[in-house]
């Protein structure tokens, strides 16, 4: 079904039906429409004729403006004038509503202007050329549309330019490949796994292996010896011939009196010897000895059963020895005439402790809340009033969340510790409020990005374009004082660029009393950022006065960190110690080399620098009176990690 369409232009009409395959030309009110295939004048399918309420008109197939049978009094559009129609109507611009271009044969072209007019009844349109409809100009404020959780939320992915705030980046990983000459430099690095775990290299079984035959000193290990039953080895500690049974060979001889072994002879009494028979203090009594077997007095003894001095049976418990007569006694019961009156005085401390009692008239005197106070001459029954909130006294105790008037809450009532929701205060903690967060050491990520602080010590982070990280090492510094080593032709690091075996000091470093003796032959140059593990092996002898050495590093012109591990000979060589700091720039707590003797101690250090570049100096702080030396030999063992 077709569905017409009217515009009103002016004093124009113009009519589309939509759902024919037809175009639409423009008529004079008063003229004719017409509807043809295409805007090059072919076939004529519909046309209006007379006033724009008459019926709609369908020509002969076939047929064509002007001609091919077409009736020649009928009402036609044309461009201009032609003089073989006579009911002709020319398509005329109407003065600011549209305008005609007939430059294209066999078209004409309506353009229709604008209808913008707020008074007129009908609906206002625009022409797709209109500048509005693609000038550039200023969007309103929208910008929540386009962020987090908007209706239009923005994914920076894959944008370039530089956000306003610093972002975090997230965890990622480089290729060596993708750094800057960093397999070039690596490459001409020496594997830190030269230098360590070197010992091992000498150890049994290791690649070079030592033999410690015809070497002096005292191992820090003990060595097992060598067993067997020869005169150059040791009995083991479980040998049979240390515990077994024998029989001894025949030595009675060397046991008695002028024997290799003579035993002692009469020896003071409590001492095993042996002994010769007589009467003295110190002699043993013959087996037929008359003291033995004489009768003679014995001495005086008292009555007492118990003890065994005598035996007795048919006495009465309780019952005691009275005396019936002036030269008499029995066994009677105690009878109240034999207990005198006896004085208080008489019977010890009674008197003072008498005092210490409390007589019945004294008083127990009460104030609120306590009540029932009087003297002591009945029992008396204290109570304490209730409290209320004009008076002190009694408090109940409340059940946990019990809200009974006149209980009190007990410290373990859940209201004291339970979860609640607080009320509304966030003010308070955000930037300028009264209880303002710190967000220092707090764990999580904030909602927004935060920049992180730029600089160069262990709490802060390196800018993207820091040249520490542009920047590969400068090919000057190869084989330079503090730089790097480079492999020779031989593809191995030459001695003079390698650290192994280290430093030694040639000549020995007089020990003074009550100062820090430094051994700069052992001075390491170091720069800011440096990480070390130094081992230090420092033999000394002391040959007079008090020492007691303690280790200690100083820095030159660096500030130092990091620790020390220690172990020396104390009081002497078979005595050690080991002791450990967190402070390496402070004398070690504990002393080494106590005494006189030549003994050693043994260093190893985690040393951190920064601040600047400097020189890592070890030396030794010494107790009073000190003399001796550190010996040359004196070594540092020096690994950057």
């Amino acid at each position: 079904m077709a569905v017409e369409r009217r515009l009103h232009l002016g004093t124009a009409e113009l009519i589309v039906m939509t759902g024919d395959p037809a175009s639409a030309a423009v008529a004079a009110a008063e003229g004719s429409i017409a509807l043809q295939r295409d805007a090059g004048g072919g076939e004529l399918l519909w046309e209006k004729r007379g006033p724009l309420d008459t019926d709609w008109y369908q020509p002969a197939a076939g047929g064509g403006g002007g001609g091919g049978g077409a009736p020649t009094n009928a009402q036609y559009i044309t461009a201009a004038p032609d003089a073989t129609l006579t009911a002709e109507r020319v398509l005329t611009a109407v003065a600011g509503q549209t305008a005609i271009d007939n430059a294209t044969a066999g078209q004409s072209k309506v353009s229709i202007q604008p209808h913008l007019d707020a008074a007129d009844p009908h609906a206002q349109y625009t022409l797709e050329t209109d500048p509005r409809l693609t000038d550039a100009r200023t969007p309103t404020a929208h910008k929540l549309t386009h962020q987090d959780g908007g209706t239009d939320e923005i994914s920076v992915a894959g944008l370039s330019g530089l956000l306003a705030d610093a972002q975090t980046p997230l965890a990622h990983t480089h290729a060596e490949a993708d750094i800057t000459g960093l397999i070039a430099d690596l490459a001409a690095k020496v594997a830190t796994t030269v230098f360590n775990n070197h010992h091992a290299r000498h150890e049994d079984l290791g690649a070079d292996e030592m033999s410690v035959a015809g070497l002096s000193g005292v191992l820090a290990d003990p060595q097992p010896p060598i067993i067997g039953s020869t005169g150059t080895t040791a009995v083991a500690g479980n040998d049979a011939r240390l515990t077994n049974a024998r029989t001894p060979t025949a030595h009675a001889t060397t046991h008695q009196p002028g024997g290799t072994d003579a035993m002692a002879v009469d020896a003071v009494a409590g001492t095993g010897s042996l002994r010769t028979l007589g009467t003295g203090a110190q002699q043993a009594a013959a087996g037929n000895d008359t003291r033995l077997s004489d009768a003679r007095t014995p001495t005086a003894h008292g009555i007492n059963s118990a003890s065994g001095f005598h035996t007795a049976s048919g006495m009465t418990a309780g019952w005691v020895l009275r005396a019936t007569g002036a030269t008499t006694f029995a066994m009677a019961a105690l009878q109240a005439g034999d207990i005198p009156n006896i004085a208080e005085s008489q019977v010890t401390n009674l008197t003072t402790d008498l005092a210490a009692k409390a007589p019945t008239a004294r008083l127990i005197s009460t104030t609120a809340p306590l009540t029932g106070g009087g003297d002591l001459s009945a029992d008396r029954t204290l109570a304490i009033s209730d409290a209320t909130t004009a008076a002190k006294g009694a408090v109940q105790l409340a059940t946990s969340a019990q809200t009974t008037a006149g209980l009190a809450v007990q410290a373990s009532d859940t209201r004291l510790s339970d979860a609640r929701t607080p009320t509304a205060h966030k003010t308070s903690h955000q930037s300028g409020g009264s209880d303002e967060i710190n967000v220092g050491g707090l764990l999580g990520v904030l909602a927004n990005p935060q920049p992180p602080i730029i600089g160069s010590t262990s709490t802060t982070a390196i800018a993207g374009n820091d040249s520490r990280v542009l920047n590969a090492e400068q090919t000057t510094n190869k084989n330079a004082a503090s730089g790097y080593a480079g492999l020779g032709t031989d593809s191995r690091v030459p001695a003079a660029q390698s650290r192994s075996p280290g430093l030694t000091i040639s000549a020995n470093v007089a020990l003074a009393a009550s100062t820090t003796v430094n051994i700069t032959g052992l001075d390491l140059a170091v720069k800011n950022g440096d990480t070390w593990i130094l081992d230090y092996f420092i033999p000394v002898t002391v040959s007079g006065g008090t020492v007691g050495l303690k280790p200690i590093f100083t820095g030159v012109t660096s500030t130092l960190a990091g620790s020390m591990d220690c172990q020396g000979n104390t009081s002497a060589v078979t005595a050690s110690t080991y002791a450990r700091s967190t402070t390496p720039t402070t004398a070690l707590g504990t002393a080494f080399i106590t005494a006189l003797f030549t003994g050693y101690i043994w260093v190893r250090a985690r040393i951190v620098v920064s601040g600047a570049d400097g020189t890592i100096r070890f030396g030794l702080a010494t107790g009073t009176s000190a003399a001796g030396n550190i010996l040359a030999g004196a070594s540092l063992m020096a690994t950057k990690v």
